[in-house]
């Protein structure tokens, strides 16, 4: 490399280097030809920080994709200006349709604007409607793979994108990983730790590797897709699944219960801050617990969640989530504990009932 660095020695330029996430353990190299040419420039492109002196980071998120409430202004976005260019190239005479681009908004809000993700998409307009692409990717990530010819095989599927992320992973940032695919809409780096078993150092790592994003609230989020990837690995084990899946339930259970004072105090709207951005998360525990049958933890929760419906105007939504546990524990033998239970979801139920002006019920 010797050479390398007397040729580059007295140059003045810009040099850029793009995807070296596989070759960070050779970064040394470039730092040697920055002390060596100091009139170059560097512009790398990396899934993981080089965490070098003088790095500067910019980080590359997806195109700007439309709002649910924006879809009949689709075609104003980048995201779906880039699906309707690449459906063109499968199908020439493709033209986006009013009727069509909400669907074309869901696709993009799927891939979160993610280039790759949206071409994979488009190049099925020749075969399925923009809804019924819609659909597939709903159903399975695995739908979003091409058969293009000259691309390299990390480009022809979403998956195989993130086999190659995978694969540059220890062993112990892949669990965390699939354990943080659990969370839904985010989570606290409090939560992360207690259900996922991340430490400071793997969280970090993580988000330098962008796997995991930071927000600018401070709270932590997966990209849908890699959710969806992670996921899929934790359910290759079915007890580790199990277990994390137990483990969130039981700290977003905790949080609704401790959080109960705080609602009928003068802290009501900070708690209310708290459970509102946990909504998703606590949404998604409700669920597991009722499957599971966890009802000597839901029931310390139902009045927080109760009021947390009432004050919030969650009514509808509460008055569905209640009733799961209204509908198994009627059916239920009347075991004492569960009685007590069933009357206190009951009670928060016809609170959301009496809210709406339906007295009857």
């Amino acid at each position: 490399h010797r050479q390398l660095l007397n040729y580059l020695r007295e140059k003045r330029l810009l040099l850029a280097l793009d995807n070296i996430e596989h070759l960070v353990a050779g970064v040394n190299l470039l730092a040697e030809l920055l002390q060596y040419a100091p009139e170059i420039k560097l512009l790398v492109t990396s899934r993981e920080r080089l965490n070098m002196p003088g790095e500067w980071m910019f980080e590359i998120q997806g195109l700007p994709v439309p709002p649910t409430d924006r879809f009949e202004c689709a075609d104003e976005y980048s995201a779906v200006a880039l699906f309707v260019q690449s459906a063109r190239r499968a199908q020439a005479d493709f033209e986006l349709q009013a009727a069509e681009q909400p669907a074309v908004g869901r696709i993009c809000q799927m891939v979160e604007g993610m280039p790759l993700g949206i071409e994979l998409a488009a190049a099925w307009v020749s075969v399925l409607t923009c809804r019924e692409i819609a659909r597939e990717i709903e159903r399975s990530l695995d739908f979003l793979a091409g058969s293009m010819r000259g691309v390299p095989k990390r480009q022809q599927s979403l998956r195989a994108t993130f086999d190659h992320s995978w694969r540059l992973l220890t062993e112990e940032e892949r669990g965390v990983l699939c354990r943080l695919a659990i969370f839904q809409g985010g989570f606290e780096r409090e939560a992360a730790e207690q259900v996922a078993g991340a430490t400071l150092h793997s969280l970090s790592a993580l988000v330098s590797k962008s796997l995991v994003r930071r927000t600018k609230q401070g709270r932590y989020d997966l990209h849908e897709v890699v959710r969806q990837y992670a996921l899929a690995h934790l359910a290759d084990e079915a007890q580790g699944e199990t277990a994390t899946r137990d483990r969130h339930c039981d700290f977003y259970l905790a949080l609704l219960r401790d959080q109960e004072a705080a609602l009928k105090s003068a802290a009501q709207g900070e708690a209310m801050w708290v459970l509102a951005a946990e909504i998703d998360n606590i949404r998604a525990v409700w669920a597991w617990a009722v499957r599971r049958e966890k009802f000597a933890s839901l029931g310390p929760a139902l009045r927080s969640f109760g009021l947390l419906c009432d004050v919030r105007g969650w009514l509808d939504g509460g008055i569905e989530q209640l009733d799961m546990i209204v509908q198994v524990l009627r059916a239920k033998a009347t075991a004492e504990e569960w009685q007590k239970v069933l009357g206190q979801a009951l009670a928060q139920q016809g609170l959301l009932f009496f809210r709406l002006g339906r007295h009857d019920q």
